[in-house]
């Protein structure tokens, strides 16, 4: 089986100058492993592709919208998709790649999920109590609104190693209620004004007390290693300025991290 494939969510064939910075990088930083483009069926790529990266294409429905892509994130289906590799690695266009050696040490780790901290992230949600029959007589929003109550979570799906057959097992074994959690949120997100809670939260918080504890989280300390998505002032404090293998969302931290990592400045200058 191989190790691991770096999977790059793509919308459309043009990619803003931004996201280019992001595409270079993670395909300067990954070349080693195998690179895939998932898109939506019958779009051209042909801009952006070269001979070291593969397509594959799922339903366009699941890139309507930011629901539509949670519903593909949790499908068996996408996960079967990469049933010969160990691990995948999400990598969306807004996600940039610092030091690519640091993967290594992530795949060695007992884990299968990891991902940028949240940091002072609080998910304010309205009680709902008839939600999914948990086996631990607490509904899922109740577990959300529990775990979410506390400054510090792991983590953010921009930027995220997934364990691929765990994955694959969990959104099998529990497609019903992964399901029921996806109608609930839609039916409590107003129609301008979604509830901010998306799948890597059903995977990350959800997930693992619907699984016991099977499927396993990375611990906070370590996640500060592999990403910063969410304040990346505060998490370069706790590193003692130690930066992490990537990071998610840089583009709208712009200030701090072109100051940080030269490439993005000579970009911005640009």
């Amino acid at each position: 089986m191989s190790k691991l494939a770096v999977i790059i969510p793509v919308y459309r064939n043009k990619l803003s100058t931004l996201e280019l910075v992001s595409y270079q990088s993670i395909i300067g930083s990954l070349i080693k492993y195998d690179i895939y483009l998932v898109a939506p069926d019958g779009l051209k790529l042909t801009g952006i592709l070269n001979k070291n990266i593969q397509v594959i294409s799922f339903d366009r429905r699941y890139f309507e919208s930011v629901q539509t892509y949670n519903k593909l994130m949790l499908s068996a289906s996408f996960y079967e998709a990469f049933s010969k590799y160990n691990h995948i690695l999400i990598s969306q266009l807004d996600s940039y790649i610092i030091n690519g050696s640091k993967l290594e040490e992530f795949l060695r780790e007992d884990i299968d999920y990891i991902g940028a901290p949240w940091i002072y992230r609080i998910y304010k949600i309205t009680g709902i109590e008839e939600y999914i029959p948990f086996y631990h007589k607490r509904s899922a929003m109740s577990i959300i609104k529990y775990f979410t109550a506390k400054p510090y979570l792991v983590g953010n799906g921009g930027l995220s190693l997934r364990k691929v057959e765990t994955f694959r097992r969990v959104a099998s074994e529990y497609a019903n209620d992964i399901n029921s959690c996806l109608e609930m949120i839609e039916s409590e997100s107003e129609e301008d004004q979604p509830l901010a809670i998306n799948e890597d939260v059903i995977w990350s918080i959800v997930c693992p007390v619907l699984t016991a504890g099977s499927l396993k989280v990375a611990r906070f300390r370590d996640a500060l290693k592999f990403s910063w998505d969410s304040r990346p002032d505060v998490c370069n404090r706790f590193t003692f300025g130690r930066l992490p293998f990537g990071c998610h969302a840089w583009d709208k931290n712009l200030e701090f991290w072109r100051n940080k990592i030269p490439d993005i400045a000579r970009h911005l200058e640009n």
